[in-house]
């Protein structure tokens, strides 16, 4: 055979080769087909179905899953979800919302449920297939429920429950087009919830990390908090840091807003539930539309609150009236220093003595040219994160003078283009209180005088600090440089 042949034939080969390799490397291997061929439902991807529909008992309920693009503003009600009113709904996320009956339209629906509805039709098995059997006699003709399945892809999914086998824990279930079979009866359990079982509890749609904005409208000024690259700031009434606690507070209160209860009577009103209108509202921005919580009166015989979200009313046990409560003046941060102390690498102390500069180096810190133990710096650092103002007011309103006190604080390392600064001024007390500065807020920080003789008494311990001592060995030859050690 000729060389040319040869090699047109290996080419032949190798292209059959690679389609054959192409073709099946998507197909299943023979366990898992035969594992799929046990299944009533082979192929079903859970996570590909769109919509789900249940008919059971005269009641059908109908389920959509949404993004925060689909999910819309307004709730079932018709209102709006705009900044000014509605009772909004909107998502943070995706989830699944009820389409039907009509008085839940709209409504969040319990997403493990429904997911976990879908894993077990998925992995449903049949023990065995029917022939030549008569709908009536298995309880067909009239289904005791129905359920549909749409995804992406195809048509929908049909399928029917029909009787319990006699002396069994099974029952006969067929899927349109591919006939009937016998299944385990524990499908039952999922597919003869009552409609309002299937709403979720959970009323607030997102994650706390999702939270943009926060607008509360309650008796006092509107109130505005928005998330900024490192915490929260508060922008109306005035704008100036907003205080971590209270925010972290807030939004523990929202992501853990839980119904106790839904009120669905449609003859009771919205007003005789302090709904209409409502005592005040929580406006949430985030990635999707905006969630709007409506608060209304105490349900004292409950110890909640009534509130509605999303077209909901529901009973539940919250913070957030006291949040609506809060003075606008409480939500400005009362922290003399804005970072986390574990962040801070440099500080630079004038006034008070000497100028002073500490900088991290490993676990100790640098005073100077000296290496001094981490202790003091650390007694330091706790005693301006543990300083919080008795009140805050304009900056403006104070004649302070020259600062006592400056500390240029650092945190990050001091070669490091993301190191973020501020300057902290403690001035001369004034009517038993110590009036503080943070760079970049225009209120001054009104500090009880303890707190900032504490700031004062450790900064003197630092620069009392004795060095430490150079362990045997450690001696550095003179014009020998050693590069120092930067803070983690």
């Amino acid at each position: 055979m000729r060389p040319r042949t040869l090699l047109v034939l290996l080419a032949v080969v190798l292209a059959v080769g690679a389609f054959i390799a192409f073709y099946e490397r998507d197909l299943p291997g023979s366990e898992e087909r035969g594992e799929q061929e046990k299944r009533v439902l082979p192929g079903l991807v859970a996570a590909e179905v769109t919509a789900l529909t249940i008919e059971q008992g005269g009641e059908a309920v109908a389920l959509a899953r949404v993004t925060p693009g689909d999910a819309g503003g307004g709730d079932a009600d018709g209102g709006g979800a705009d900044e000014a009113d509605g009772d909004g709904e909107g998502a943070l996320g995706g989830e699944w919302r009820l389409t039907a009956p009509a008085g839940l339209a709209g409504a969040r629906a319990d997403g493990a449920a429904v997911e976990g509805l879908l894993g077990t039709l998925a992995a449903l098995e049949k023990t065995r297939t029917l022939e030549d059997y008569d709908p009536a006699d298995l309880g067909l003709d009239a289904p005791r429920a129905r359920v549909v399945l749409e995804g992406p892809d195809g048509g929908p999914i049909r399928l029917a429950v029909g009787s319990d086998l006699p002396a069994s824990s099974d029952l006969v279930l067929a899927r349109e087009g591919a006939g009937a079979f016998v299944v385990d009866r524990s499908i039952l359990r999922d597919l003869t919830r009552a409609p309002g079982d299937w709403r979720s509890r959970n009323l607030f749609p997102g994650h706390r990390e999702a939270v943009r904005r926060v607008t509360l409208r309650g008796d006092g000024p509107e109130v505005v908090l928005e998330r900024g690259d490192d915490a929260f700031r508060m922008v109306r009434p005035v704008a100036d840091a907003a205080d971590t606690a209270a925010v972290e507070r807030l939004l523990t209160d929202l992501v853990e807003l839980s119904a106790e209860r839904f009120v669905d009577d449609p003859a009771t009103s919205l007003a005789e539930l302090g709904l209409e209108p409502p005592r005040g509202k929580v406006t949430v921005e985030g990635a999707g539309d905006p969630v709007v919580v409506a608060l209304g009166a105490p349900a004292a015989e409950e110890g909640g609150l009534y509130l509605r979200v999303g077209g909901q009313t529901a009973v539940a046990a919250t913070g957030l009236a006291e949040a609506l409560e809060r003075p606008a003046a409480q939500w400005q941060s009362r922290d003399l220093l804005p970072f986390e102390l574990y962040r801070v690498d440099v500080v630079e102390a004038t006034g008070a003595g000497q100028p002073l500069r500490l900088e991290r180096s490993g676990t100790d810190w640098r005073r100077g040219d000296e290496t001094i133990p981490y202790t003091p710096v650390s007694d330091l650092l706790f005693a301006l994160s543990e300083a919080r103002a008795e009140e805050v007011v304009p900056r403006a309103s104070l004649a302070l003078g020259e600062p006592t006190l400056t500390l240029r604080v650092t945190a990050g390392a001091a070669d490091d283009e993301g190191a973020q600064e501020t300057v902290l001024r403690l001035f001369a007390p004034r009517e038993g209180r110590v009036p503080a500065t943070v760079e970049g807020r225009d209120f001054a920080l009104l500090l009880p005088i303890a707190a900032a003789d504490g700031v004062g008494a450790e900064l003197e311990r630092v620069r009392e600090a004795e060095p430490v001592a150079a362990a045997p060995g450690d001696e550095v030859p003179a014009g020998i440089e050693v590069e120092r050690e930067e803070g983690p």
